[in-house]
C-alpha cells in the first residue's frame, strides 16, 4: 500500500486544531473547574506543536532582519566604494599637482643658473604620432616673441630648437632629429666635435661626428655646447658619453640629459641679458 505523505500544511492545520481546542477547554475549565485533566492532556498535546510554531515564526523574523540588515549593509559599501573612489581621484589630481610644481620648480632652478639668458616658459601640448618622436609642439602666446632658430632647454639641459612658427604652435626640432647639429665639447677629454641625431626610432641618440682629437672620450663625461655655431648659449648640457667604438675610439654616442618622452614644460632662449651666468657681473663687450 502506497504511504500517505503528510503534507506541511495538514501539519499547520492540525496545529491550528489543537490550539483552538486547547483555547476552548480552559477557557471551559476556568468557568465551571471542570475537566481539569482534559486541560492537561490538551497541554502536553498542543505544547510541542505551539514550540515548533514559535520556533519557525522566531526564523521568519531573524530572516527577515537578516535581509533588512543586508540592505543596509549594501547601501553602506555602495556609499564607502563612492567615498574611495573620490579620495582616489583627490589624491591623483594631487599628484598630478606635485609633479607639475615639481617640473616647474627645476624650470625655475635652470633660470637661476642661467642668469645671462632671457628664459620663457612654454608648456608643450601635443607630441608626433611617432612612438619615438623627433618633433614637439608647444603652445605659443599671442605675440610672445618666439621666433625660428631659439634654443629650447629643460631642467636638465639642452631639448632642441624652435624649427617652425605655425599659428600659436611652435615646432620644435629634438636635437636627437637627424636635421639637427650642435657643436659641442666633451668636458673631460676636451674633444670637440658636432653633435648629430641619430634618429633612432628605438632610442633617443646623439652621435658625436667630426671629433678633433683621436684621444679616446670617456664613457660617463658630460657633453657641452660650445657656443661656437652662434646659435645655442656656450655651457649647456647636451648629455654623457653612452659608449664609445671603433678605430681610435672615433665612434662617440651620446645619451642626452633631458628625459624627452617625459617633458611638460620647457624654456626657449629669447635672448642674453647681458650678466654674467651667475649675474653676478656684466659680459664685456667685444671689441
Amino acid at each position: 500500500m502506497r504511504r500517505r505523505e503528510f503534507s506541511p500544511g495538514r501539519f499547520y492545520s492540525l496545529g491550528a486544531f489543537l490550539l483552538i481546542a486547547s483555547l476552548v477547554f480552559v477557557h471551559f475549565d476556568g468557568s465551571t473547574h471542570q475537566f481539569s485533566n482534559i486541560r492537561s492532556v490538551t497541554g502536553i498535546v498542543v505544547y510541542p506543536i505551539q514550540s515548533a510554531l514559535q520556533r519557525q515564526g522566531s526564523e521568519v523574523q531573524s530572516i527577515f532582519h537578516t535581509v533588512s540588515d543586508s540592505g543596509e549593509l549594501l547601501e553602506e559599501n555602495q556609499a564607502l566604494r563612492q567615498t574611495i573612489a573620490e579620495y582616489a581621484n583627490e589624491a591623483a589630481r594631487y599628484e598630478r599637482l606635485n609633479a607639475e610644481n615639481s617640473r616647474l620648480r627645476n624650470l625655475l632652478g635652470l633660470a637661476e643658473t642661467r642668469k645671462d639668458l632671457r628664459l620663457k616658459i612654454v608648456k608643450i601640448v601635443r607630441r608626433s604620432t611617432s612612438r619615438y618622436f623627433r618633433i614637439l609642439s608647444l603652445e605659443l602666446e599671442p605675440e610672445s616673441g618666439l621666433e625660428i632658430g631659439m634654443p629650447v632647454l629643460a631642467a636638465g639641459g639642452l631639448v632642441g630648437q624652435i624649427r617652425a612658427v605655425d599659428g600659436e604652435r611652435p615646432e620644435v626640432l629634438l636635437m636627437t632629429d637627424p636635421r639637427s647639429a650642435v657643436d659641442v665639447i666633451l668636458e673631460t677629454s676636451q674633444t670637440r666635435g658636432v653633435a648629430v641625431g641619430s634618429g633612432d626610432e628605438e632610442s633617443y641618440v646623439v652621435h658625436l661626428q667630426y671629433p678633433d682629437k683621436t684621444e679616446v672620450a670617456r664613457v660617463g663625461e658630460r657633453v657641452l655646447t660650445t657656443g661656437r655655431d652662434g646659435r645655442f648659449p656656450k655651457g649647456l648640457t647636451v648629455g654623457t658619453v653612452k659608449s664609445v667604438r671603433g678605430a681610435a675610439g672615433r665612434e662617440i654616442a651620446i645619451e642626452p640629459t633631458v628625459l624627452l618622452e617625459n617633458i611638460e614644460y620647457v624654456h626657449v632662449v629669447l635672448g642674453t641679458t647681458g650678466l654674467t651666468e651667475d649675474g653676478s657681473g656684466y659680459v664685456e663687450a667685444k671689441k
